[in-house]
């Protein structure tokens, strides 16, 4: 989350900005209940409107976005909203330390650098945020680096738009942060996202970021399956399994947020699979996530998996 914005109330609003859409969801907030779904609405865009991008240019047209979000929008009333942008809008990466500065300006200045090392980036005037995982013995972060050029994009449009983003953050991460109080603690366990195009894996040690991978997929299907059951061997091939991981299969969090009736989804039921890795063979258990892992209410009515994102980003602001 790029940080409160805006010195307004918590938004009951959550928008997720995609390149094949826009989606909203709305909140009713009650005290000593679990926040309600009222109100979700999704507006489809054209091809080449959006390109999600670090390094350059994300919204080709303007004006066409501008009025899709306007009509998206037109009935709320409460112009605050906290906002998901794609991953790819940003660098996302995972990175190790022995151990980290105390003040802000040392970290982030740690944490640029290593954005340049692991990540060949060289940090400018990139709005870097980060969230810090601290272990016995070292201490992960997970970061994002945006281009301010890229976020100035985002906001004229919010803006022309009427809208005053709250909070900013990032898809994947944003789902994370939600879906992690629906994950019990164990010694290993993994959280993986797929949207369609782009599949992200976290493998988590004592319940903190351990490996972070992204890939890019041609298709769905038996490609989604053959993709994560590589990652899962190349993780394994790095990270031999810990041997106070206990007998039984290592949680595989699978949150799929494709616009695709949840019924006949490939590679989504709850499935076991056995990766061979180096030292031992790693027993996963996939346990797909979806709205019913929230901590939401729906009134029980089905919602498509393509508003996960706006929820998880008006759930967690």
């Amino acid at each position: 989350m790029l940080g409160a914005l805006f010195p307004v109330h918590r938004p009951s609003f959550g928008l997720s900005v995609r390149a094949s859409a826009l989606s909203v969801v709305a909140l009713r907030r009650m005290p000593f209940c679990r926040p309600a779904v009222t109100h979700t609405l999704e507006r489809p865009l054209s091809a080449g409107w959006l390109t999600p991008a670090a390094t350059a240019p994300n919204i080709a047209d303007m004006e066409s976005l501008r009025q899709e979000l306007r009509a998206l929008t037109k009935t709320v009333h409460d112009r605050a909203v906290a906002v998901s942008l794609p991953d790819d809008a940003a660098t996302i990466c995972l990175f190790t330390f022995d151990t980290l500065p105390e003040r802000e300006q040392e970290r982030q200045a740690v944490i640029r650098w290593r954005f340049q090392q692991d990540a060949n980036l060289r940090i400018g005037t990139e709005r870097l945020v980060y969230r810090v995982y601290p272990g016995e013995a070292t201490i992960s972060v997970l970061a994002a680096a945006v281009d301010e050029s890229v976020l100035a994009q985002y906001a004229a449009l919010f803006d022309e738009a009427h809208l005053f983003p709250v909070s900013v953050g990032f898809e994947t991460l944003q789902l994370f942060d939600v879906f992690r109080s629906a994950m019990p603690w164990c010694a290993e366990a993994f959280f993986a996202h797929y949207d369609g195009d782009t599949l992200t894996f976290t493998a988590l040690r004592d319940g903190r970021p351990l490996f972070l991978r992204k890939r890019r997929l041609k298709s769905s299907g038996e490609h989604l399956r053959d993709e994560l059951f590589g990652t899962l061997q190349h993780f394994g091939d790095r990270y031999p399994r810990l041997k106070t991981a206990g007998g039984g299969p290592c949680p595989l969090y699978f949150v799929d947020t494709r616009k695709v009736p949840s019924v006949g989804r490939a590679f989504l039921d709850r499935t076991t699979m056995t990766v061979p890795a180096t030292e031992d063979a790693r027993s996963v258990e996939v346990i797909p996530f979806g709205w019913p892992a929230l901590p939401l209410s729906t009134g029980g009515r089905e919602l498509s998996a393509s508003f996960l994102p706006a929820a998880a980003c008006v759930g967690i602001a």
